[in-house]
């Protein structure tokens, strides 16, 4: 009985584990919707169970979701990466590039040197062959002289003479009037003639005398170089200066060497000396022959690179007198030229002196006011305007090329010697004075005339403070970051056409600046970003004061910004969209209506 009761209790153990795996396995069911394959109805198992289904099916579409979202995040990762690399590889290969461009300019650069230095050499040897066989001649001349006309033997070679040929003292007589020897103390000391010896007997002497072009400094009045054939005993020094074209007048560098009182080609007395620039020298004159007339004339330096200028300045300087006569566009009017001891001297209009020296002296290095400004400013326009229609891109705008009249009125442009035409241009880095330098010539653009505009704009706005717009570092890296400090940042798509733009901007047109690290001494790329507010900027620049708002009445406030407008206008950094001449001529801070007179 016990063994019975025994099984029964183990079955009905069994049962209820049984029963309560299945309650477990319904719950689960209940759940998720169903049981046992058979839909599960929300009604039947009431609100709150349909509810927890709810929350159970959402969960597993956001998981769902969830699951999808991170494989396309992991996908544009992965393009993303790829961009990148790509980018990066764009870039190592333009770096690979410049380096071998600039590895071949070198090698070009250097080749070009040493062709160079050979053609010196060539030169050189050619020069002194020359002088070594005017030597050799001139010292077997120089034996025969001395041996025809040594103190002993002069009265022993006209007794042969005459006593061989059996001539008459007439014969002797002309020989003797076309030697014109003078005796002192028994010595000969000088002997001019007035034709070369050739007409000697051939039994007396066979060798010709050279002809020897020697500078005489008998009057320093007088003219530039006589010819003259003379004998001497021939010493020729060689001079410690190996340029031949240096003369006795030039000072060590080239420089025309002036003596007050002395007259130039006939005609030009000098009275005064004015200045002296890199290219030439300057000085006042009177012209004799039109009634003491005063002139200017600028003497360029004995230097072969500036004798080479000269001529085209002359050009240039003839076509825009042709072009106006009568002097009404305000550039400076060529007299007259001529050439005088190897200097080639230009003749000009007499001014008083120019902008720069202006600008310290009467502005007292603060500035003209607008009104002055304004005048200085249309007559500039113009004188731009007649270069435009002469086709001459003046290139080198400065206030030290811009002169000023006597009563302090008028403003005309000088100094086309770095001026050329629009088939003359060149790509280069260097062109003009880096504080008045166009950025389209620093980044390698095909330039044109708007490039004087800018030099312009500058000039302007330095005779409104008195102080240099973009002054610093005399590097191009830094004069185009100072230029978009003012005028925002450089138009990428004008830029890339650039010979020289990957040397100043990255490869999305961010400007990079070159520097140098204090410790290690190695460059280092700094990336700079720049957003366009130009106007803010030049307002800020022309008036740190904050006059505007302080002193300014109405009407000055108006001119100011007119006047800013403009500066904005003329400085744009691309150059298509830089104001034109006649344009400018008509912006309300130039032109004004004149008034009918009632």
């Amino acid at each position: 009985m016990d063994g019975e009761i025994k099984v029964r209790s183990q079955k009905q153990n069994k049962e209820k584990h049984f029963l309560g795996i299945i309650k477990t396995k319904k719950i689960v069911r209940k759940m998720t919707g169903t049981i046992e394959g058979n839909n599960y109805n929300s009604n039947w198992h009431g609100d709150k169970n349909h509810e927890e289904t709810k929350k159970l099916n959402y969960q597993k579409r956001q998981y769902k979701s969830k699951i999808k979202r991170l494989k396309i995040s992991k996908n544009l990762n992965l393009e993303k990466e790829n961009k990148e690399l790509l980018k990066y590889r764009k870039i190592v290969k333009l770096e690979i590039e410049n380096q071998r461009r600039e590895q071949k300019e070198k090698k070009t650069a250097e080749r070009r040197t040493i062709e160079l230095k050979r053609k010196r050499r060539k030169k050189l040897l050619k020069i002194r062959e020359k002088r070594l066989r005017e030597m050799i001649e001139i010292e077997s001349d120089s034996e025969i002289l001395n041996s025809l006309f040594r103190q002993n033997e002069y009265q022993d070679v006209n007794t042969n003479f005459i006593n061989k040929e059996n001539s008459d003292i007439s014969e002797f007589n002309e020989l003797n009037s076309k030697f014109n020897v003078k005796k002192t103390d028994g010595n000969l000391n000088k002997l001019s003639i007035g034709t070369k010896i050739n007409n000697i007997p051939k039994k007396q002497s066979t060798t010709n005398v050279l002809d020897i072009k020697l500078g005489i400094k008998d009057d320093m009045f007088g003219s530039d170089f006589e010819e003259k054939s003379i004998v001497q005993y021939p010493i020729l020094r060689r001079d410690k200066r190996d340029n031949k074209l240096l003369t006795d007048f030039d000072d060590t560098e080239g420089y025309y060497v002036s003596r007050m009182g002395d007259i130039l080609f006939r005609r030009y007395s000098v009275f005064k000396e004015q200045g002296r620039g890199v290219f030439s020298s300057v000085l006042r004159v009177r012209d004799i022959s039109m009634d003491n007339l005063e002139c200017v004339i600028k003497i360029i330096r004995n230097n072969e690179i500036m004798y080479k200028a000269g001529p085209k300045e002359i050009q240039h300087l003839e076509l825009s007198k042709t072009m106006d006569p009568e002097g009404k566009f305000y550039c400076v009017q060529l007299y007259d030229h001529f050439e005088i001891r190897n200097h080639l001297c230009l003749v000009f209009e007499p001014m008083k002196c120019n902008l720069r020296q202006l600008i310290k002296k009467v502005g007292a290095g603060s500035g003209f006011n607008l009104d002055s400004l304004r005048r200085y400013s249309i007559q500039l326009f113009k004188a731009l305007l007649h270069m435009k229609q002469c086709e001459i891109i003046h290139a080198d705008i400065k206030p030290d090329n811009i002169l000023v009249s006597e009563n302090n009125r008028t403003v005309k442009i000088c100094d086309l010697g770095s001026a050329m035409k629009p088939d003359d241009i060149e790509i280069t880095e260097i062109l003009g004075s880096r504080y008045y330098r166009a950025p389209e010539v620093m980044i390698g653009l095909m330039f044109l005339y708007p490039i004087d505009m800018w030099a312009m704009a500058c000039v302007l706005y330095e005779c409104y403070t008195g102080k240099i717009l973009y002054k610093g570092n005399p590097d191009n890296n830094k004069m185009l970051l100072f230029h978009q400090k003012v005028m925002g940042r450089y138009p990428v798509k004008v830029g890339k056409k650039g010979a020289f733009w990957t040397r100043h901007f990255g490869f999305e047109g961010d400007y990079t600046e070159n520097k140098e690290d204090p410790v290690t001494k190695m460059e280092i790329k700094l990336k700079h970003k720049f957003i366009e507010n130009s106007s803010k900027n030049m307002q800020h620049l022309l008036d740190p004061n904050n006059l505007y708002e302080k002193k300014m009445n109405e009407i000055e406030r108006i001119k100011f910004i007119n006047f800013r407008d403009l500066l904005v206008r003329m400085m744009h950094l691309d150059d298509s969209k830089r104001i034109v001449p006649i344009l400018g001529l008509k912006h309300p801070f130039l032109y004004r209506k004149k008034r009918k007179n009632k």
